[in-house]
């Protein structure tokens, strides 16, 4: 486990690197002309405290352009690279070592073999100047690809250490090649690819938890987060409704002594909108509620779903939260009376105060006995159902 109890530890986001789109010419040979989608992620948000400071710094979306005059029989392979960094900056009096994941999530990928298994997408990607996976094979991969430390290797905890009030910087490289066979490749005409490249810097589990993809609640389970949130507190949580039924699901939240004023929610409304409310603060029609997967951020003033502002305040008016927040419920009143619960999957949820993260849930199921909950990475703390019923679990994360 990795577990830093000066409490400086940092998360990171993920961003895209890669979006690849190839439509035919013609011609007896596979003559291309490509273009991107430009639908890549390059908010880059980190939340630091006043000691280490970890920032990932993504890369430019690659474009690789293949046509004529320069993917005809002989003409060699074409390639796309683009260069992202991670850097720590240590604090004054002591050096460091932190730990993050690297990984690449292949969402769209309709290429096909034209040539028997012979590839003709691959992947290369280098950590300061060594490759760790070398003309990788992905013509027809979807899904994660774990980026290991070294190449070969089955450890993925990248180490970064700055010295006492350095910095030290790590270089990726990906590199995506499409493969000229000098044959015809017209069968990958249009086909699209779209990779993202994440950075996670959350501590790995102890040995007797097995993380998940995520926790499901079917309306009776929610955890008791033992946080209380304040005016400067934020949460994100990545998320997904599940039913279509009416009525009030709350994802997330708690009251303020008096039942019916809210201090801080997130939840689907009876009106079947998203609703929030800080305070006396409230809007209850911001967004049709659906059952895709989304990421919410929510301060005092704003909340974010999948980046983009829902609704935001200019001031906040009677919040006094005595309750701590309940994730997939809200405690209704001082005494934690339970409020609406939520149907439906959390994949992850964070909790800051004041900018400092105070809760890291990671979805995993205890190994010993298969009890389903999620595991808090800043306290060391396992965090099981509080209400009724048994949490299910999404597949298990290797």
């Amino acid at each position: 486990m990795i577990n830093d109890k000066r409490k400086n530890l940092v998360i990171v986001t993920m961003i895209t690197i890669i979006v690849i789109v190839l439509g035919v010419l013609g011609a007896s040979y596979a003559y291309f002309q490509g273009s991107i989608a430009g639908n890549g992620l390059s908010n880059i948000k980190t939340i630091a405290n006043s000691l280490d400071n970890l920032v990932f710094t993504p890369g430019s979306d690659i474009t690789i352009t293949a046509n004529q005059s320069n993917f005809g029989s002989g003409s060699g392979n074409r390639s796309g690279s683009t260069t992202s960094t991670v850097t720590l900056t240590a604090r004054n009096d002591a050096s460091s070592t932190h730990y993050y994941r690297m990984y690449l999530l292949i969402s769209e990928n309709t290429f096909v073999y034209t040539n028997g298994t012979t590839p003709e997408l691959t992947l290369t990607v280098t950590k300061n100047g060594t490759t760790v996976i070398n003309a990788m094979d992905v013509t027809t991969t979807k899904g994660v690809i774990d980026i290991p430390t070294v190449s070969g290797g089955s450890s993925l905890k990248q180490p970064i250490t700055a010295s006492a009030g350095s910095t030290t910087t790590d270089t990726w490289v990906a590199t995506v090649t499409f493969v000229n066979l000098n044959s015809n490749q017209n069968g990958n005409a249009g086909k699209g690819f779209k990779a993202i490249l994440y950075i996670d810097d959350s501590p790995m589990l102890p040995s007797e938890y097995q993380e998940v993809q995520y926790i499901q609640s079917s309306g009776t389970q929610y955890i008791d987060t033992e946080f209380i949130p304040n005016q400067n507190s934020t949460a994100m949580i990545d998320f997904q409704i599940t039913t279509t039924a009416s009525g009030a699901n709350c994802l997330y939240g708690t009251r303020n002594s008096t039942a019916g004023v809210s201090a801080m929610t997130f939840f689907k409304g009876s009106n079947g909108n998203w609703a929030y409310s800080f305070g006396n603060n409230n809007n209850g029609s911001i967004k049709a509620y659906d059952t895709n997967r989304h990421i919410i951020h929510m301060n005092g003033l704003k909340l974010l779903m999948d980046g983009n502002t829902l609704v935001s305040f200019t001031s906040v008016s009677n919040f006094t939260a005595v309750h701590s927040a309940y994730l997939m419920s809200y405690a209704n009143n001082a005494s934690g009376a339970v409020g609406a619960k939520f149907t439906g999957n959390v994949y992850k949820c964070r909790l800051y105060d004041n900018g400092v993260l105070v809760r890291n849930f990671v979805p995993c199921k205890r190994t010993s006995d298969s009890v389903v909950g999620m595991y808090d990475t800043v306290n060391d703390v396992f965090y099981t159902n509080a209400g009724t019923g048994d949490f299910t679990a999404g597949g298990n994360v290797t």
